[in-house]
């Protein structure tokens, strides 16, 4: 979910099994208990199972699209599946919290923040507005009064920060209001990376209720 790519030598070939590239990885014992591997397409997420083959798996991905997500043959045919390392779905909020480890805590960030911004996980505003101003922190170093007005956060930044459903509110200044926090954060807040991070889980954890929620479309 941090868009880095790594290239395996699999020992067993295409039948080498979700556990074979995770020993692969050498993730540290922490990290193998918050991550599984996925396969990610357009129309479809899918974890693995331990004993499932990757490989084999995408192979037969046109026909787990058909049977799972509904698309027509000629859009499977076209959809390209990658093998990702995601947060395992079965994985428990009050499990994660204990999390320290920093490449743990990068990837889960990652992830969190994609799904913030794919307006999966929606918060009050405060909060929304909370959270940017971690990102902010993350992004663009400490709040430097000079630099940072309110003409700094363009669209550009303001949809690397917000969800997009938020910002159909006109009514609220989100330049302004992520500013205020972003000087807050910057003067009161951590100053490492990680424990920023960690910041930005924290509000995952205890104010986002759908927080580590899988979602599936569903016909009626």
């Amino acid at each position: 979910m941090d868009g880095v790519e790594r290239s395996l030598e699999l020992r067993h070939g295409s039948n080498s099994t979700v556990s074979d590239v995770i020993d692969g990885l050498r993730l540290s014992p922490e990290s193998k208990m918050y991550f599984s591997l996925w396969i990610t397409s357009k129309s479809l997420h899918l974890q693995l199972k331990s004993d499932h083959s990757p490989l084999i798996e995408m192979k037969k991905w046109p026909e787990l699209l058909r049977q799972l997500s509904g698309v027509r043959r000629n859009v499977a045919e076209d959809e390209h599946p990658r093998v990702v390392l995601k947060r395992d779905v079965n994985l428990m909020p009050n499990v994660e919290e204990a999390v320290r480890d920093i490449f743990s805590t990068r990837l889960l960030y990652e992830e969190a923040r994609a799904q913030v911004l794919r307006g999966l996980y929606p918060c009050l505003d405060q909060v929304a507005v909370a959270m940017a101003a971690v990102v902010m922190r993350i992004l663009h170093g400490p709040f430097d009064a000079k630099k940072h007005k309110p003409s700094f956060i363009g669209d550009e930044i303001i949809r690397q920060i917000l969800p997009n459903y938020k910002l159909y509110n006109r009514a609220i200044n989100w330049p302004h209001k992520v500013l205020q926090q972003y000087k807050e954060v910057s003067e009161q807040g951590p100053g490492e990376i990680s424990q920023l991070q960690l910041l930005y889980l924290r509000y995952c954890w205890t104010q986002i209720s759908t927080y580590g929620s899988a979602f599936f479309t569903g016909y009626a």
